[in-house]
């Protein structure tokens, strides 16, 4: 789902798209975008360690590579996770947004 977030990432000018915008992204979008999507990835990120509420990255690219790595396992886990039939309808039984969904498999 997505590639691996390299330290370079956080302080190249040029080049491709870096890879952690597309997690950032995902989790933005999950949360319904606007604020309440830049609250959630900032919350998802310090959950997995990423001690500051900015997105300065570059000052621990060692770290930063690290959280968002992990974050990208969570959310291939969930996503193949809330892919399957059973858990998808679930999800559609209990009226669950996507957003709920992944907040109960990081929690569970």
């Amino acid at each position: 789902m997505f590639e691996a977030v390299t330290e370079e990432e956080f302080t190249r000018v040029e080049g491709k798209r870096p890879e952690y915008f597309a997690i950032g992204g995902y989790l933005q979008e999950i949360a319904g975008g606007g604020w309440e999507g830049l609250s959630f990835k900032t919350h998802v990120l310090q959950n997995f360690g990423w001690p500051h509420d900015h997105e300065r990255y570059y000052e621990n690219p060692t770290l930063a590579a690290d959280v968002f790595n992990r974050v990208a396992d969570a959310i291939k886990g969930f996503e193949e996770s809330h892919s399957k039939p059973l858990n998808a309808l679930k999800s559609k039984v209990l009226l669950e947004s996507k957003h709920d969904a992944f907040v109960k498999y990081l929690n569970a």
